[in-house]
């Protein structure tokens, strides 16, 4: 199986198991000599079009753009046959081109005129700096969650009202050393640091030890220990990375067959091509899935080699993932990764933050400063798209 590529975002990028066999293709081109239907006038993707084999799409999107390039509206194609699974989005920004409101469901006619229908919908409201003072979540009908929230002169959260969340404590180098637990935000999540404010360690509020981290010299993860006792973990997970810090191979248990192996496009540091997975190691019926993803290349699909999708992917805006079924139904937990390498964390994080370069990402109640490595809960930041190509920390 190889992978091979056709320009970089002009023309074709495809992803092939054998010669002439395609399993995925992101078609920018569209079959229309001397033009690119994938992009505008000013170079922005406007059609994210995967297809299998057979020129059939299996995931598409399509986007609008206001005229300082923030993204307006984006139209998930496929969903449009659904009657119950509708996931278009629309977005709203303040005077600073800050999102500022996202309303998920059926897009109008024409798009830029919002959700006909909604289902989900976000608000921040943020003050100068880009702290939430307050922040709502709801279904199209109401809110279900209304919070207020408070800072200090560093931008550290110090209170939160609404939704029973436990409120952030920090250490004097602005790690967060208690917060809400990812997917859990009522419950608290403790993390301990080593001098370089590497996060070495991740607790449950009752101080037993979720999962233990190593690193090497240059501050990459190298080595998880899962349990209570890192001396006796219940599974150890081995990460080998290429200079760009991607994770090439994943080792579990000291097993001598790779646990997962990955291939990464050379469109953009953070997309990956296909995962070959062997779940017991054993060196037999080792798996192989192709990714595809949109224009800010989030994981939206996995593709089996027969080239049918297997699963999907949503995202709100600020990276939490949602897992579905290839017919769009929601899913409790992927059924297909263990780990889940969307755009944001390179693969090997599954504690429910997301791993991303040299930070801990909480996706629940925002983001941090690439510059702590550590849980922080600072300025939460989401990935626009602006000129077709993905901005936010990196």
């Amino acid at each position: 199986m190889r992978p091979r590529f056709r320009g970089q975002f002009g023309g074709k990028y495809k992803t092939q198991k054998s010669a002439g066999s395609t399993v995925a293709e992101l078609d920018y081109y569209q079959g229309t000599a001397g033009t690119y239907a994938g992009f505008d006038r000013f170079g922005r993707i406007v059609d994210q079009k995967w297809k299998d084999a057979a020129a059939t799409v299996i995931d598409r999107y399509q986007y609008g753009y206001d005229c300082d390039s923030n993204r307006l509206w984006r139209e998930n194609v496929l969903t449009h046959s659904s009657t119950t699974n509708r996931f278009d989005e629309f977005y709203t920004y303040d005077g600073l081109n800050r999102l500022v409101n996202t309303d998920r469901g059926t897009l109008d006619d024409p798009p830029s005129a919002g959700i006909l229908t909604k289902t989900f919908r976000q608000q921040w409201g943020l003050d100068q700096v880009g702290n939430w003072p307050t922040f709502k979540e709801g279904t199209g009908s109401a809110w279900t969650l209304e919070q207020t929230r408070t800072n200090n002169t560093v931008n550290e959260i110090t209170g939160i009202t609404g939704g029973d969340w436990i409120v952030p404590a920090y250490d004097a180098r602005g790690n967060m050393t208690s917060g809400p637990k990812p997917n859990s935000p009522a419950s608290a999540m403790t993390c301990v640091y080593d001098a370089w404010n590497r996060m070495v360690q991740a607790k449950n509020s009752d101080g037993s030890i979720i999962a233990t981290y190593r690193y090497d010299g240059t501050g990459r993860r190298i080595r998880k220990l899962v349990g209570a006792d890192p001396e006796n973990p219940t599974a150890t997970y081995d990460y080998y990375h290429n200079p760009a810090w991607q994770v090439l191979e994943t080792r579990k248990n000291g097993s001598a067959n790779p646990y997962e192996q990955f291939v990464w496009s050379l469109r953009y540091v953070h997309a990956p091509v296909l995962r070959w997975f062997d779940p017991d190691t054993a060196g037999q019926n080792v798996q192989t899935h192709y990714y595809c993803n949109d224009a800010n290349f989030n994981v939206t699909a996995l593709v089996g080699t027969d080239g049918a999708v297997v699963e999907r992917y949503t995202y709100d805006p600020y990276g939490k993932v949602t897992f579905r079924a290839s017919d769009w139904s929601e899913r409790s937990s992927s059924a297909l990764l263990e780990r889940h390498p969307l755009h944001r964390p390179p693969p090997g994080h599954r504690d429910g933050a997301l791993l991303r370069r040299l930070a801990v990402l909480p996706s629940d109640a925002g983001e941090v400063d690439s510059m702590g490595q550590g849980i922080q809960f600072r300025q939460p930041q989401p990935v626009p798209i602006r000129g077709g190509f993905a901005i936010g920390i990196h």
